[in-house]
């Protein structure tokens, strides 16, 4: 056969050599092809920049012909608009707003935003604590200067109706003690305020639905064209309970909602055009309740289809406005306080009201005022530096004077209010009365009305320290402060809050002064603001606690609070409020009371956060509970607590009659009363306030209290000789009312230690008693009986995860086998449609499986804490209350808290410790009101002082 060009032999070596040529030729085309990467990407890895994909500056030189090939050279840059661009006014309006329609925001959020920690309760965002940490700051401001806080979640119910009427209706609601001390002279004219429990209907003690302050309105402001019998009170409510108190009240008069037509009217309008972006027109004001959230008012919200009234007035500011840019070019009129006020319910018009046949109406006032509370000795000092009186005398207009809407509108309330002799007189007392207040006159629940100047007019430029007040104390008298005030009126609240100056108008007038940062002079179109004080007796037996809770129209709530943090108050937030109620005995919220609806629902959310912070630990992190026999580590199971004592006992409740707790402090041995009587006058305050020393002070209380203990013997049997058959039918009244009720104490421990929440109040045994013996004691450590059942549920659950993950591995490879690549195309599902399918039928085939696996995580944490089907009295000593709020005390100087007992256990520890005195002469080292407490996470038991709080 012929040859046919093959060669017989090849020689290797220049065949590799010929296709290494080829394979580089290829590699080189391939590099510089346009087709693959992109010309950045070619570069060395430490040559690319995120920048060179867009800008072909950034590329060398060879590489920017094919970059602008690609299209580097035709991409636009899109840059982020700048912070300036982002933060318009119109957009943060709009965001300020927007941000509002799940948790209410007061109007000072922005400051305190910026220098606190903010959560989210009962429907607002409030300031919790401060970022600098500064816990001894509110306390020795609470103690020895001003504190300050913005409780303007504090919610008003306005109550109207015939007098009988509505006396009636709150005698099913309040106690007899209650109703008596707000149907006095002085708090029925208007001159005082008092604070009542309000319950159930027909309920009490049962019931309770929390503490409210109660305000009764003069009947010579308003409604002088209605000269009928009917009167109106304030119900300011704490926002955890009012809606509870709003349904309580609405059912007790059968009161039904009224709806206007306005308010449908504007709805409409505001969804055809709404400038602030609220969604269908509404927003709705969330309460949290028994069951979380509750909405209650309802809410019309533009500025633009708010009332004729917010039109008209926003129609005339605007053309006075136009008319002073004449020649230049018109700008856009922005009323900022309207659109932040859009929110709220404002003008009256708009709040929700009740009414019924019988002529008892109720509006609820609630985000329509603001409240702010200042507490401590030189809160007089701080309001005189930061609210001046104003001249309510409006002088008659020239004729050659043409002044615009925006002037009529300032002066037209000042002007027609004080246009009567008698209402100028009335502010001229309010002047002289309020120059010789002072500090130490605040010893009632006083109103105090007041109308000042704009405080934004004598801002100072910076902060200045506190400068004492000077008055003539022993001339001042309450009754010398007349009642009468513009802030009874609903229309004149409405004027003020929509005609207010802008801050730009008051900052351009400040600019213009000759002397920067002095207070502006008075003129005749500055805003006049109304103001109600409302004074705050001491709530501690050395005096502290005292204060003043200051009440202003919506929309003046940062034109308030920034006067008095510049001059001198001390901001504070909810622990600080938390802290105070420890440190001066101040009432508690009905958020914390044990038989509110409120209190249990929030036990429950603060149990839960409790349970999810201990539970991300790690199990060798963790306290072991059932080794500690803490049965119950984060919350205090009360109505268990009485059950174990009383059997059947079903409700629990508090015990509030005043003369059965003085009573019972004065058998424990109350030592602040003893302190309190044997001192009398003012004299005990201002020794304990002197002090400069913490140390001297602290020693000067606890000598006085341990004095007041070691004549607690004598005292008593005084009292028996002189009251023996009133105290023993209130002993008997005591025993009655044992089952189910609680006591609320408070806890001083003898020694070094501190207290926690949840602590557990035991009683000492009776040999410690009878032997005398004030140790250490020591819970004995208790088998863990849970440790093998967890260790089998973790192997079982491995086991369980192993065999889903190779039940879930074959069914993936079952599906990848019955498909192939062509099944794939032509099928409807995708491959990752049928295989979520398939592996949904194989959670529905093993259901069993599937739920074991997912419910270990529950399972498992149950297996750290108790049963709770145990023994409540499940530790040495018997257990009798619980600790709601523990730490150190700063004015005792040792560890303390706040908490609450049972009665029954509390009477028979009394007739024990009585039996065992009468059998020994000798004294005893134990007092009667010495109790042990012992922290949820350790097992030694502290010795301490149990003081009854009235």
């Amino acid at each position: 056969m012929a040859a046919t060009g093959i060669p017989a032999a090849v020689s290797l070596s220049k065949f590799l050599t010929a296709r290494q040529a080829e394979i580089k030729s290829i590699v080189k085309l391939l590099e510089k092809s346009e087709h693959g990467r992109r010309a950045f990407q070619t570069l060395p890895r430490h040559m690319q920049r995120r920048k060179a994909s867009l800008n072909p500056k950034r590329l060398p030189h060879y590489l920017r012909e094919r970059h602008k090939r690609e299209g580097g050279n035709n991409a636009k840059i899109t840059r982020r608009p700048s912070r300036k661009y982002r933060r318009r006014p119109r957009l943060l309006l709009e965001e300020y707003n927007r941000r509002q329609k799940e948790f209410v925001w007061l109007e000072t959020h922005i400051w305190h935003a910026k220098r606190f920690h903010m959560i989210r309760r009962w429907g607002y965002a409030l300031p919790d604590v401060s970022t600098y940490k500064g816990y001894r700051s509110s306390i020795r401001a609470a103690k020895s200067s001003c504190l300050a806080q913005d409780v303007s979640y504090m919610c008003c119910i306005e109550l109207e109706g015939n007098q009988t009427t509505i006396l009636a209706g709150l005698k099913r609601i309040t106690l007899p003690g209650d109703l008596s001390s707000i149907t006095v002279p002085g708090v029925q004219q208007g001159r005082q305020w008092e604070t009542v429990t309000f319950f159930k209907p027909d309920m009490q003690p049962h019931g309770a639905l929390g503490d409210v302050d109660i305000m009764w309105l003069p009947t010579v402001s308003c409604h002088a064209d209605n000269p009928s019998e009917n009167v109106r009170l304030w119900i300011w409510v704490h926002s955890s309970a009012h809606s509870h108190i709003v349904q309580a009240v609405a059912d007790l008069y059968g009161l039904v909602k009224v709806n206007s037509s306005s308010d449908s009217k504007d709805q409409k309008k505001v969804k055809k055009k709404d400038p602030v972006d609220v969604d269908e027109g509404d927003v709705d004001n969330k309460v949290v309740g028994s069951k979380g959230t509750e909405d209650v008012t309802d809410v019309a919200p533009s500025v633009e289809a708010v009332s004729a009234k917010e039109k008209e007035l926003g129609a005339s500011i605007k053309r006075k406005s136009e008319s002073t840019d004449s020649g230049a070019k018109k700008k856009k009129f922005k009323d900022v306080n309207g659109v932040k006020l859009a929110l709220k319910n404002i003008p009256f018009e708009r709040t929700p009201k009740y009414h019924n046949s019988s002529g008892i109406s109720m509006t609820l006032l609630k985000d329509t005022l603001c409240r702010f509370r200042l507490t401590g000795p030189e809160t007089v000092s701080v309001l005189k530096a930061a609210f001046f009186p104003a001249n309510v005398q409006v002088e008659s207009l020239e004729d050659n004077s043409i002044p615009g809407d925006e002037y009529v509108k300032k002066i037209s309330w000042c002007k027609d209010y004080y246009c009567e002799e008698d209402k100028l007189q009335c502010h001229k007392a309010q002047v002289e009365a309020w120059r010789r207040l002072t500090g130490s006159n605040l010893k009632k629940r006083m109103v105090l009305p007041l109308t000042v100047r704009d405080p934004r007019a004598t801002l100072p430029k910076k902060k200045t320290p506190i400068q004492q007040a000077k008055g003539a104390e022993k001339s001042f008298a309450s009754t010398l402060w007349p009642v009468d005030s513009p802030m009874y009126s609903s229309e004149i609240r409405d004027t003020i809050s929509l005609s207010k100056e802008s801050d730009c108008d008051v900052n351009k007038r400040r600019a213009e002064l000759l002397v920067p940062g002095s207070a502006l002079p008075e003129i005749p179109e500055e805003s006049k603001l109304p103001l109600l004080l409302l004074s705050r007796p001491s709530t501690h037996a050395i005096g502290y606690g005292s204060g003043l809770d200051i009440i202003v129209c919506s929309g003046w709530g940062m034109s308030v609070w920034l006067p008095i943090v510049l001059n001198g108050g001390v901001a504070a937030g909810q622990q600080a409020e938390a802290n105070l109620l420890m440190e001066f005995l101040t009432p508690q919220t009905p958020n914390l009371l044990p038989d509110t609806p409120s209190g249990s629902y929030y036990s429950d959310v603060i149990a839960q956060e409790r349970r999810i912070e201990y539970f991300k630990r790690p199990p060798s992190c963790r306290h072991n509970y059932i080794k500690l026999s803490i049965q119950y580590p984060f919350s205090c199971p009360w109505v268990r607590l009485v059950q174990d004592w009383t059997k059947g006992t079903q409700n629990i409740y508090v015990l509030r009659n005043p003369d059965l707790l003085r009573y019972l402090a004065n058998c424990v041995g109350d030592a602040y009363d003893v302190v309190r009587r044997n001192k009398g006058k003012q004299k005990c305050a201002d020794e304990f306030a002197s002090n400069d020393s913490p140390a001297e002070s602290v020693d000067l209380v606890m000598d006085e209290i341990n004095e007041s203990l070691q004549d607690y013997n004598v005292i008593n049997k005084g009292t028996e000789k002189i009251k023996g058959k009133q105290e023993l039918s209130k002993y008997e009244e005591l025993q009655q009312s044992a089952p189910g009720c609680l006591v609320k104490v408070k806890i001083i421990l003898d020694e070094k230690g501190s207290v926690e929440p949840c602590a557990m109040v035991c009683l000492p045994r009776d040999e410690d008693i009878e032997k005398k013996i004030k140790n250490e004691f020591l819970e004995p450590i208790h088998n863990d009986s849970q440790q093998e059942q967890r260790a089998e549920l973790k192997r079982e659950h491995n086991r369980i995860k192993r065999k889903i993950h190779d039940m879930k591995t074959k069914t993936k490879m079952k599906v990848e086998q019955e498909f192939s690549t062509e099944g794939f195309v032509q099928s409807e599902h995708t491959f990752k449609k049928v295989t979520e399918m398939a592996l949904q039928h194989l959670e529905d085939s093993n259901k069993d499986i599937f739920e074991k696996h997912r419910s270990y995580n529950s399972n498992m944490e149950d297996l750290w804490l108790m049963r709770k089907d145990h023994e409540l009295q499940c530790c040495s000593l018997k257990i009798v209350g619980y600790i709601t709020h523990g730490t150190f005390s700063m004015t005792i100087g040792r560890g303390a808290g706040i908490g609450w007992v049972a009665l029954k256990p509390l009477l028979d520890y009394l007739h024990l410790h009585k039996k065992s005195q009468s059998s020994n002469d000798a004294d005893t080292d134990i007092k009667v009101n010495s109790v042990l407490i012992r922290n949820p996470s350790s097992l030694k038991y502290f010795w301490g002082k149990l003081f009854i709080v009235k």
